[in-house]
């Protein structure tokens, strides 16, 4: 199901701009990997973005530190991550429901539906 309108054109303006002349924006459910959160795959004149929405009364603590994990990974020289856009005036955006929303650059590839903690993509990541 997609977000009401008013959190969808928050966050389209905040990735594509408010005044953007291009064409449609798309929202395509995508799969929400290890986070049990809900992802689209959003996306206007070929530039996409993954859009999380954490749940409802999640801890926001927990959200930065995620973000600031990734962040720190990618920086580090793991660029298969999608790490979130940093933590501004604008990200993560929390709607009226307390929902918090992050986005980050769409990457090519599947995500992971569930993995053994000892395994060997653990190990690589």
């Amino acid at each position: 199901m997609l977000p009401d309108e008013t959190i969808r054109r928050a966050i389209e303006d905040r990735l594509f701009g408010g005044a953007r002349t291009g064409g449609p924006v798309d929202w395509a459910p995508a799969s929400g990997g290890l986070s049990r959160a809900a992802v689209w795959r959003v996306t206007c004149d070929g530039e996409s973005y993954a859009v999380r929405r954490w749940w409802a009364g999640i801890d926001p603590r927990h959200v930065a530190w995620v973000a600031r994990t990734l962040q720190q990974a990618k920086s580090s020289g793991l660029e298969f991550l999608a790490a979130p856009l940093g933590f501004d005036d604008l990200w993560p955006f929390t709607d009226a429901h307390d929902g918090r929303w992050e986005a980050a650059p769409w990457l090519s590839g599947k995500p992971v539906q569930s993995c053994d903690p000892e395994g060997p993509a653990m190990r690589v990541a």
